[in-house]
């Protein structure tokens, strides 16, 4: 058998992850198994297991899908885009397709709590140090304040979108006050003459 193109290979991993995605949107984790996901993927076990060892492996590529659309959302050129960016992501968390990302991410938390590799990846998620090197990276150019401490506005911001995605993923709609304490965590961060 002629061995495959990486890009082929990566892109079929891709397609198994939106199979995988599908199958728990609809059904819930507990009915991601190996016949639903090759059925939803319309490919063979031997595909499967072409691209994964495990259930646990898919869930681990979900969480990695996950960080890196994290990191795409938390790179940041200018504290404008920073702003614009956080406003966007706390808008945009409340919308039915993010609700059911954060839902299924929790499930594959709650799922792999024993799996290191998922935990690994789910630390980096809630850490946010990509978000921390960015704000770092826009004191040092002079886009934000210079006492600003890059890890505690880390840590504020991605405390408030969590708890918006969380109030979004109970249905509830008093979101208000994390709109306004966005607000004010972001006019904070800039330097004094742009407040």
């Amino acid at each position: 058998m002629p061995k495959r193109d990486v890009k082929y290979m990566a892109a079929r991993r891709e397609k198994i992850v939106d199979a995988a995605l599908a199958v728990m949107n609809r059904d819930g984790s507990a009915a991601l198994s190996t016949p639903a996901l090759c059925r939803e993927a319309g490919i063979s076990t031997g595909a499967l297991y072409t691209h994964f060892k495990s259930k646990d492996d898919v869930f681990a590529a979900i969480a990695e899908r996950a960080l890196r659309r994290r990191q795409e959302e938390f790179d940041f050129h200018d504290a404008q885009e920073l702003s614009a960016r956080v406003s966007e992501l706390a808008t945009i968390c409340r919308e039915p397709p993010e609700i059911e990302k954060m839902r299924i991410e929790l499930q594959i938390f709650l799922s792999g709590q024993n799996d290191k590799w998922i935990t690994s990846v789910f630390s980096q998620y809630a850490e946010g140090r990509e978000l921390e090197r960015s704000i770092a990276r826009l004191v040092r150019v002079g886009e934000l304040r210079s006492d600003l401490d890059p890890a505690a506005a880390a840590i504020a911001i991605n405390g408030l979108i969590a708890g918006l995605r969380l109030l979004a993923l109970m249905g509830s709609e008093h979101s208000a006050p994390f709109d306004r304490a966005i607000e004010l965590l972001l006019s904070s961060m800039r330097k004094p003459e742009e407040t």
